[in-house]
């Protein structure tokens, strides 16, 4: 919600929701309009547990319906984790090929074929290839390479 918009639901004494460890609804009618402060994108709420504390909440953690705050606790901070393919030498033999992404967001391949042996190449930049024999140990260099590759280290 916007600044506007909180403050306008306190001066109605509506009830808004937050999300903070799950969502809750906040009744500002229950709440003294004294102990509620709007200051710099944070909704305060003096609270009297024993001693003064507060509660603090983002503007956007505050929400006009439940349906709102519901979607942003479970959507909100969606994370991607990313994992490098991990294929073994017969593996690799056997599937032939396998795909990921740089750390730079880098589409790569590494391949073998008769002609070149091991191959790690950009998906993007033709030409761009390195290669080596089709060995076992070579495997495991050209596997080293993605790994390099894939965490972004020089």
């Amino acid at each position: 919600m916007t600044r506007e918009e909180i403050k306008k639901a306190i001066e109605n004494g509506d009830s808004v929701w937050v999300v903070t460890n799950e969502p809750e609804i906040l009744d500002f009618k229950k709440i003294n309009k004294r102990d509620i402060h709007l200051e710099d994108g944070q909704l305060e709420i003096d609270t009297y547990y024993g001693e003064l504390s507060s509660d603090i909440y983002q503007f956007e953690e505050v929400f006009k319906t439940k349906s709102e705050a519901e979607h942003y606790f479970w959507h909100a901070n969606v994370t991607r984790t990313e994992h490098l393919p991990f294929l073994t030498w017969e593996e690799f033999l056997k599937e032939g090929a396998f795909d990921f992404y740089s750390e730079n967001h880098e589409w790569f391949t590494m391949y073998w074929n008769d002609v070149d042996g091991i191959v790690i190449e950009s998906i993007l930049s033709v030409g761009d290839k390195m290669t080596w024999d089709l060995t076992e140990t070579n495997f495991y260099t050209a596997y080293d390479e993605c790994v390099r590759l894939f965490k972004g280290e020089e």
